[in-house]
């Protein structure tokens, strides 16, 4: 089985434009968010915990990861939206990167693999 048939999902990735000053020691204005990728992923729910505090009660926490073809490139707090699932139900949450790991086997680069963490 390759690994592009495993790509069930699809998605798009922003990222937001560079924070900083001008030439004149203002804010950047805000510009829209830079398209960085959007095609084939898969978004895959890792690990799932539930953790009790007096004052909260029980919280779940889930751990995603989103596998992505060689060669994207996706740098730390992008922004993952649109996910559309195999079924074609699109997700209204939007999640964060939080690190990229290139996976390999003997020969080539296999796939990226991110961490995300939800946003609220």
């Amino acid at each position: 089985m390759s690994f592009d048939s495993q790509l069930i999902h699809s998605c798009k990735i922003e990222r937001d434009p560079t924070a900083g000053e001008d030439l004149f020691g203002n804010p950047p204005v805000n510009q829209d968010p830079e398209l960085v990728y959007s095609g084939d992923c898969r978004l895959v729910e890792k690990t799932e915990r539930v953790l009790n505090s007096e004052k909260n009660g029980y919280t779940s926490v889930t751990v995603y990861k989103l596998m992505l073809p060689p060669g994207t490139v996706v740098m730390e707090k992008d922004r993952v939206k649109s996910v559309t699932l195999e079924d074609g139900t699109v997700l209204t949450d939007a999640f964060r990167t939080k690190s990229a790991l290139t996976r390999r086997n003997s020969f080539a680069a296999q796939f990226l693999s991110v961490d995300l963490e939800r946003l609220s």
